[in-house]
């Protein structure tokens, strides 16, 4: 079996495709990050979910992320099944993905537990779909020889972006003390994202 020479990462980093899912991911995964890391401190703030009793909810928003991984993935093999073209598929999926994210914002207003972790839990789906579609154009995009160097890179933008984000959440939240904004800008990332 005869073995294909890697492409260097360096020339993927060239491409006008790695970038632009680069800058997709470094302003979409933030809000990921936010739901990660951030979730715990504002149920608890929010809702006085304390540790005790913060299983249910967090079980409840990461199983139903699960299910937008799967369903992300299903809709755009619909589409491409049904005979749109691989990119537009996965760019309508995408888009669906980051229309269901902006809801999230409703969040900061407080609108009861049960309607913040039914709004949480969609975004986090929406999420899921819309990186198993990211994922999936890499793989459109890029011969199997860069496939991993075009992931790796993207996904060291998306952690950049979620390490500027998290500082970025921790100063408006010091300056403010409202998760209004953050809310905001979390929801609308993904449409600027799709933008892109």
């Amino acid at each position: 079996v005869e073995t294909e020479e890697k492409i260097p990462w360096l020339s993927v980093l060239r491409q006008r495709e790695t970038i632009v899912i680069c800058l997709v991911r470094f302003l979409s995964d933030p809000t990921w990050w936010f739901l990660l890391f951030w979730l715990p401190k504002f149920l608890y703030s929010s809702y006085g979910i304390t540790l005790e009793n913060i299983g249910a909810p967090m079980i409840t928003i990461y199983l139903i992320a699960d299910l937008g991984s799967v369903a992300g993935g299903w809709l755009s093999s619909r589409m491409i099944s049904r005979g749109r073209s691989v990119y537009s598929a996965r760019k309508a999926a995408m888009l669906i993905c980051a229309i269901c994210v902006v809801p999230v914002i409703i969040v900061s207003q407080n609108p009861g537990f049960y309607v913040a972790i039914t709004l949480i839990s969609l975004a986090a789906a929406a999420h899921m779909g819309w990186i198993a579609n990211v994922y999936a154009l890499i793989s459109d995009i890029f011969p199997q020889r860069a496939m991993g160097s075009a992931t790796g890179l993207s996904t060291m933008s998306a952690v950049l972006g979620g390490l500027i984000y998290s500082s970025v959440i921790g100063y408006v939240l010091e300056m403010t003390g409202s998760y209004l904004l953050i809310f905001i800008m979390s929801g609308f990332m993904y449409v600027l994202a799709w933008l892109v």
